[in-house]
């Protein structure tokens, strides 16, 4: 598995153990999201996965995670929330932020560069630059800061396309709470 990904979950056999609690061993193979595939632990929620052209599984409503993403009619703290909530997607699949520093790993593991081959953000998401790097309403690349493995802090450039200065479009701090950084 890429660093800092966990490897497929482990599989029960059903087959019970010499101290009466079920073996469990891994599969031969990372498994892959399938279309159509139960959640072994929700399968009221098992929901068909688009596959896209280049044969990833596309997360379910992946398109509706970041509607009016960089919509010069909502504010531009909107777009943070709305990061935030493909950053939780993937912690809710995965237990952990995407791994990586730079925008283009993170944007990289987002898009089903991954263990599961999973895209939490379609891969054909329109606001990325050509060297694959999630990009702010002014074309700037957002800078990622991976706090922890449940925490992610994102940052915008702000209008002059410079970070660390006055226009830095707020962070996403460990409440999930967008804002001026500090």
């Amino acid at each position: 598995a890429p660093r800092g990904e966990q490897p497929a979950s482990i599989q029960p056999t059903g087959e019970p153990a010499r101290n009466g609690s079920a073996q469990h061993h891994p599969p031969s193979q990372p498994q892959k999201a399938t279309p159509n595939a139960p959640d072994p632990l929700h399968p009221e929620r098992a929901q068909p996965a688009e596959i896209s052209a280049s044969g990833v599984a596309i997360f379910p409503r992946a398109a509706e995670l970041l509607p009016d993403f960089n919509n010069p009619e909502t504010p531009p703290e909107h777009d943070l929330e709305l990061l935030e909530v493909a950053f939780s997607k993937y912690r809710q699949v995965f237990g952990h932020n995407p791994p990586g520093g730079t925008n283009a790993e993170i944007m990289s593991s987002l898009t089903g560069q991954n263990s599961k081959e999973l895209a939490i953000v379609p891969p054909d998401f329109l606001e990325v630059n050509t060297e694959g790097e999630i990009i702010d309403r002014w074309g700037t690349p957002y800078m990622f800061h991976p706090v922890s493995r449940q925490v992610m802090e994102v940052l915008s450039a702000g209008p002059d396309g410079l970070l660390w200065t006055e226009d830095d479009i707020g962070s996403i701090t460990p409440a999930g709470q967008v804002g001026q950084p500090d």
